[in-house]
């Protein structure tokens, strides 16, 4: 880690300042200004759920707590956190709002439901769908308060979709794809069309972040037996590395400037949070873990 100082301005300025209210508000409330809100996956109670925190480390609580399967949350537009769930009937979306405490299920059919990400209007969900049977996934969108979801990437012979996210201005889908042969990043119109194949040898693991401004993918590699994250030109196609030891996962803050990485500390993984150039990073989640799957709230929140 940084020496203290600059973990203090970093952790500052990346969470856009200290939590702050009134004597009589509850400094943890959803809706209460403060240190910016990040939800993950942690199995720190023995099993994985979906958790809440805000980025200076404060305010942590758990979203869901039942005995399913539940990873990879996304935020969507007035606080609600998508995830996906294996409980019954099978692996699905669940939308939680944070505020309420409720939450619902997607009815998506027979499509067993993976790795969500919202629109950055909150209307839509984009998620990796695969129907009853079916060998591999396929990107679907979906409207957030319900209805037929509709596929993005159908092939003649298909291949493993996967991991999608939107672009800032919610007009493209990005995702990863193995139909060249490998796992790439591709992208399609998010009112469909033909995907376009985005990079080329990368050796992506997971679903790739795009920066706020659209001009940047992340996304985790092999490097030698673990794991690093590159941030990837989409103009040039100019790859940098992160320059941090076993991060993976990243997620980028919508407000601009930091990254949320998954890092191991001692054997445990936890969320950290670093400038978008690298070279040290401030903790985050400091408990046995593991957590995972960082996403941060909209801006604003």
């Amino acid at each position: 880690m940084p020496p203290r100082p600059i973990a203090a301005v970093l952790a500052f300025a990346l969470a856009g300042g200290l939590a702050c209210g009134g004597h009589h508000e509850d400094p943890c409330a959803f809706a209460t200004r403060g240190a910016r809100w990040l939800a993950f996956a942690s199995a720190e109670g023995g099993d994985w759920d979906i958790h809440v925190i805000r980025s200076d480390g404060t305010c942590r609580r758990a979203l869901s707590t039942d005995l399913g399967l539940d990873l990879n949350p996304a935020w969507g537009a007035g606080g609600v956190v998508a995830y996906e769930s294996d409980r019954a009937p099978w692996t699905s979306l669940w939308l939680h709002d944070v505020e309420a405490g409720t939450e619902r299920r997607l009815d998506l059919g027979d499509l067993r439901a993976m790795s969500p990400a919202f629109s950055p209007d909150g209307a839509r969900v984009a998620f990796e769908g695969r129907p009853a049977g079916a060998a591999v996934g396929s990107i679907y969108l979906v409207p957030a308060a319900g209805g037929a979801p509709v596929e993005l990437t159908p092939e003649a012979t298909p291949h493993g979709n996967g991991g999608p996210v939107f672009s800032p201005d919610g007009a493209t889908v990005y995702f990863v794809s193995n139909r060249s042969g490998r796992y790439e990043v591709f992208r399609v119109g998010a009112a469909g069309g033909a995907a376009e194949q985005v990079t080329t040898g990368s050796g992506i693991l997971g679903r790739p972040a795009i920066s706020p401004d659209g001009t940047t993918l992340a996304f985790t590699r092999v490097a030698g037996a673990s794991t690093e994250v590159v941030r990837v030109a989409l103009a040039s196609g100019e790859t940098t590395p992160l320059g941090i030891a076993t991060a993976a996962e990243p997620a980028f803050d919508p407000a601009g400037g930091a990254l949320a990485v998954r890092v191991f500390h001692g054997g445990a993984a936890n969320i950290d949070l670093a400038a978008p150039g690298g070279a040290g990073s401030v903790r985050v989640t400091s408990g046995p873990g593991p957590d995972g799957a960082p996403a941060f709230a909209p801006a604003g929140r």
